[in-house]
């Protein structure tokens, strides 16, 4: 079973949607959670509690990450990697 603190939610923006989608399971879980904007390597926190703070996760902390509404080729690119290093990573596109 995995423990909260292996667990990230990350999304796009500072939006409601955001809120339902990442933040309220996040809380749920224990787990932490930040709202970006940009695309990677660049990515910008906008909010989000890592570790009991605000700042950019480093993703080698957790072993699921949890990616929504991320789109792109740089954002493909920040996700196989994750996926080779053993980490489960997640992510929910829309149309």
């Amino acid at each position: 079973m995995l423990e909260p603190s292996e667990i990230l939610f990350m999304g796009i923006g500072k939006s409601s949607i955001l809120y339902y989608r990442c933040v309220l399971p996040a809380l749920h879980l224990g787990a932490d959670w930040v709202g970006v904007r940009g695309n990677p390597p660049g990515v910008q926190v906008l909010t989000g509690l890592v570790k009991g703070e605000t700042g950019l996760p480093h993703y080698d902390d957790y072993k699921v990450v949890i990616l929504q509404q991320v789109y792109g080729p740089a954002w493909l690119k920040q996700i196989q990697p994750l996926k080779k290093r053993g980490i489960k990573v997640l992510y929910e596109v829309d149309d």
